[in-house]
């Protein structure tokens, strides 16, 4: 397989690039993945780090970098008897269309090797109202797409086509409602009540029934400090306990501190 990784990042070792091949299936496998640079060959190294290369039930992912500023070189990935399903991080990805435009975030019913995964975009506008959920699923021959308005009720099935559980945007596009069947209890993902603002923070509440009041169970806050390079997330349990998340990456290229 010939691939191009996309965009490098500057890292304080010099220029970095990489991409992750998924598997089609989690069949263990006695060959091991090998690299070769085709571009600069003498130029590029490949980390073998174990948070920069490697291999799991899932995945093959590696690391290459470059002292000089190069541009991401071609590269061949040979892994005989391994079937790929999907490749992320090269070039190659930006024709399938994933822009991440505009903002949205994702609710998944996900299986490995990626084929029959159900991904829901909600789509979102500048005051963080939901507009849309634009459900796409790989079948391994296409991708295919159903949009969900606020109201509408979203199935996310298995690969068997059983419901696992539904998705519904509430009115105005102020959250979103989980629920396994209409007989369940259900989740609820709304913006800050003291606001109404999803941008402020979200609340998480649960009722036994859709005709029973909401009982809330957590507030969670996040403010991210980009010149840093820090984020705080900030959980507010209902019974007053408050507990806060750290975490700190580098303000130019995104990589996570240590």
């Amino acid at each position: 397989m010939l691939l191009t990784p996309a965009t490098p990042s500057i890292a304080a070792e010099g220029i970095r690039c990489g991409a992750k091949l998924v598997k089609a299936d989690l069949e263990p496998v006695k060959t091991q993945p090998e690299v070769r640079v085709l571009d600069n060959a003498n130029r590029w190294r490949l980390l073998r780090e174990e948070d920069r290369t490697g291999t799991n039930a899932r995945e093959f992912y590696f690391t290459l970098q470059a002292d000089d500023k190069l541009l991401p070189p071609t590269v061949e990935v040979r892994w005989p008897g391994v079937r790929i399903a999907r490749v992320f991080g090269t070039d190659g990805n930006f024709p399938n269309g994933h822009e991440d435009y505009p903002s949205h975030f994702h609710i998944m019913l996900a299986w490995p090797g990626w084929l029959g995964t159900q991904a829901g975009h909600f789509r979102l506008d500048d005051a963080g109202r939901i507009l849309r959920n634009e459900l796409q699923a790989d079948d391994g021959k296409k991708v295919h797409r159903h949009d969900y308005a606020p109201g509408d009720v979203c199935p996310m099935r298995d690969r068997n086509g059983k419901v696992g559980f539904e998705l519904i945007i509430t009115e105005g596009g102020r959250g979103v409602i989980m629920r396994r069947a209409t007989s369940e209890p259900e989740y609820q993902l709304s913006p800050d009540a003291k606001t109404g603002s999803a941008i402020t923070a979200v609340e998480i509440s649960r009722r036994t029934t859709p005709g029973s009041a909401w009982e809330p169970l957590c507030r969670v806050r996040a403010t991210d400090d980009a010149a840093r390079g820090e984020m705080n997330i900030t959980v507010l349990l209902a019974g007053g306990v408050e507990r806060t998340e750290t975490i700190r990456y580098d303000p130019d290229t995104g990589e996570m501190s240590k």
